[in-house]
């Protein structure tokens, strides 16, 4: 009866885009494709500012595999009208589909921040969230996924929440079976002075003051990590700082005589002769 009135319309007014349309969305509601693309086609050429026979457009494109035809229906919707929820969320799930991620990210957070009530794109934005690595984000986004259509959950959310859970209980159980693998391990100090010692053997010299700071902070009683410390703001031509740490090192080790050398020679640099005396 819609086909019979519309078609009626058209006959009265010829090329009226409205009729058009509606024609199209008569076709599509009956599963006619072809037909329902014949009018929506038309109706856009009639009148091109239509977002939503854009979108409608591009749904019967899509459905019969023209992808790159209704990527381009889906663009014009989005162009034409950027708060309309569906053209961008139609948009952002074929750009999914078509694993152009940034801009799939982009269109569905534009459709959900619209209509919070599309789980499909909240699902789609959690796995987008997992590919580049963010699972914090992942995870947030599968909940919504969940808390809109709980009856339903769409199947990137619940696959991607039993993923997480998968990799969460996977890790634990393998960091679990790796620390109990040891009984006695170097300290986190230790470990780090060694890592300072490889970085100055490579002459990285900027790595390897990272790696004694760190021994030190682990360990502000072991002397070794300072005179490490002092020697390179030595190599670095900063003596005072040099100095500064050698004097640290050398009140947790007065005994050590490389350190009192060391002061003595980065005295005598700074024109203290009778302290560097003192020193050697």
């Amino acid at each position: 009866e819609a086909v019979d009135a519309l078609n009626m319309a058209i006959k009265h007014f010829p090329g009226w885009h409205v009729a058009l349309a509606n024609l199209g969305l008569a076709f599509q509601k009956s599963k006619q494709k072809d037909e329902a693309l014949k009018y929506y086609q038309q109706a856009v050429q009639k009148s091109k500012g239509q977002p939503q026979v854009w979108c409608a457009l591009g749904e019967v494109l899509e459905s019969a595999g023209m992808i790159e035809e209704a990527l381009e229906a889906y663009q014009q919707a989005a162009a034409l009208a950027p708060r309309y929820d569906q053209g961008q969320l139609r948009l952002g799930m074929l750009l999914a589909r078509k694993r152009l991620l940034d801009e799939a990210e982009r269109h569905l957070q534009a459709a959900l921040e619209q209509n919070a009530t599309y789980a499909d794109a909240a699902g789609v934005l959690g796995a987008i969230a997992a590919r580049k690595g963010r699972i914090e984000d992942a995870r947030l986004f599968y909940e919504q996924a969940k808390a809109i259509r709980p009856d339903n959950v769409p199947a990137t959310a619940s696959r991607g929440l039993a993923a997480i859970e998968a990799f969460e209980a996977g890790i634990k159980v393998n960091h679990h079976e790796l620390t109990v693998a040891y009984e006695e391990l170097p300290s986190i100090a230790e470990c780090m002075y060694n890592a300072g010692l490889v970085f100055a053997r490579a002459n990285n010299l900027s790595m390897a003051r990272s790696s004694f700071q760190t021994a030190v902070d682990e360990d502000p009683q072991w002397a070794e990590p300072r005179v490490w410390l002092g020697m390179i703001s030595a190599l670095e031509n900063d003596p005072l700082e040099s100095r500064r740490h050698l004097e640290e090192a050398r009140q947790i080790d007065p005994q050590n005589a490389m350190v009192s050398e060391s002061i003595g020679l980065s005295c005598l640099v700074l024109g203290l002769n009778s302290e560097a005396e003192k020193n050697f």
